[in-house]
């Protein structure tokens, strides 16, 4: 079942994908559970350098997305008197 957690894609260098392979494996891990972990990490350092990071509540992002969702759909039916149609 494919996981239903955001995604996060970067680019790399052939080597640096074959290297990390290595060092996922060697952890026991597929790459995707490593990069995360790796991500984790990274988070938990930061803030015990600099402090925990405020987010807003869940909620309020999602409220956020769902009102961005539909003034793009309504721009979309309606037309935007300022955008700028190429054609």
């Amino acid at each position: 079942m494919p996981s239903q957690k955001p995604r996060i894609a970067t680019y790399t260098k052939p080597i640096n994908v074959r290297k990390f392979k290595i060092v996922s494996a060697f952890n026991n891990m597929s790459m995707s559970d490593f990069m995360e972990f790796l991500i984790e990490k990274s988070i938990t350092d930061y803030e015990n350098e600099y402090g925990e990071i405020i987010l807003k509540s869940e909620q309020e992002s999602e409220e956020n997305e769902e009102a961005k969702k539909v003034e793009a759909k309504n721009i979309i039916q309606n037309g935007d008197n300022n955008s700028i149609n190429i054609g």
